[in-house]
């Protein structure tokens, strides 16, 4: 709801429009472009007509070939200027980005414009959508609102905060429907950022020693939270929450962290089948797991550094013990195992089985059943 999003450019530009899309796909909109959604045999002048009315949002690229182009590209400035004008003169509807250094197009210049920059221009660009996002949907009646129409949050931070950290934390709010109340999850989720912001605030605090002062001089610590949402039904919601730090040590740190909710029996779910390394190790094992047929030495290392690590499973040697994991679907579970593993082998941590839910606990089930 209140998330589809009209790419406008030129064919020169479609690497640019290319990486935007594939963001925005990423981070929970509906984007639309015409060299990744025209199919074969489409009238693609009425496709792309109809797309740019019914868009929410109408992001255009600009550039000294965009902007000088004589041809369909004008069209489709004209038609979202126009689009325009249907709507609040409050309302976030046309993002123009400007990819070089030019002239912004006179009718294009009432609206605030984004320099392109590989990184800043995304978060711009998410930021802006969020907003009027969220907007929209404060204004709809509950029995039009189901669980997938989440708002996503920014932390903003105030204080010595932002001149030590370079920070980035999203998070999802959950809206009450008819039937369902979202409490629960949106105090688990806000609970989870508390805590996170709390940690940074103690990272301030202890970092006021001239040292650390003279190292931040040139650049700033990085503290970023993003998320995934799987399943998301009346019954069940899950999440993933990723977290990335670099304190300018040998390596920056990710970790991940799950909240899962059933709402039937408002409570969160567990995970029943195994508590610790070693048990992961034998699930493995049994699923014969291969990465690539016969790539015997990737297994290996897999299953060497799962053993290395059990040993430091004990509560009192390692944290987190528990696994993390997300419900991609009614079906398919990710178990993400990456937080007990060292960092150079983090990408072989996750791994996707059949699962199902019994008395609010889940259970993987096995190729024999």
């Amino acid at each position: 709801m209140f998330n589809k999003v009209f790419i406008s450019y030129a064919r020169e530009d479609y690497q640019y429009a290319k990486d935007i899309y594939e963001f925005l796909e990423a981070n929970n909109f509906k984007p639309w472009m015409d060299k990744k959604k025209l199919i074969v045999g489409q009238r693609w002048e009425n496709q792309i007509m109809s797309e740019l009315k019914t868009a929410d949002f109408i992001i255009i690229l600009l550039s000294k070939t965009s902007v000088a182009k004589r041809g369909f590209v004008q069209r489709e400035f004209k038609y979202a200027l126009k689009y325009a004008e249907e709507k609040l003169n409050s309302d976030i509807f046309i993002l123009p980005i400007k990819l070089d250094d030019c002239e912004v197009p006179e009718e294009l210049a009432i609206f605030n414009w984004a320099e392109y920059n590989e990184y800043e221009t995304y978060i711009e660009i998410a930021d802006a959508l969020n907003i009027q996002r969220n907007i929209r949907i404060s204004t709809i009646p509950k029995e039009l609102i189901n669980l997938n129409n989440y708002s996503e949050q920014k932390v903003k931070l105030e204080g010595s905060i932002s001149s030590i950290f370079q920070y980035d934390i999203r998070y999802p709010i959950f809206h009450n429907t008819t039937s369902i109340d979202t409490d629960m999850l949106n105090i688990a989720i806000k609970n989870y950022i508390n805590e996170h912001i709390s940690f940074i605030h103690q990272t301030v605090d202890e970092g006021q020693d001239e040292y650390t002062i003279e190292r931040l001089k040139d650049q700033k610590f990085i503290y970023e939270i993003s998320y995934s949402v799987g399943l998301v039904t009346n019954e069940y919601v899950s999440l993933m929450f990723y977290e990335f730090t670099d304190y300018f040590g040998a390596h920056p740190n990710h970790s991940w962290t799950s909240i899962n909710v059933a709402f039937n029996k408002n409570k969160i779910l567990t995970y029943s089948n195994f508590n610790n390394l070693n048990e992961l190790k034998e699930l493995l094992l049994k699923y014969n797991f291969n990465s690539e047929e016969g790539d015997e030495e990737f297994d290996n290392t897999l299953l060497n550094n799962i053993e290395a690590f059990t040993e430091y499973s004990d509560e009192d040697y390692f944290y987190p013990k528990r696994f993390e994991y997300l419900l991609l679907d009614d079906e398919n579970i990710l178990i993400n195992f990456s937080n007990h593993l060292p960092h150079v082998s983090k990408f072989i941590g996750q791994f996707d089985f059949k699962y199902k839910i019994k008395n609010g606990n889940i259970s993987i089930i096995s190729h024999e059943q």
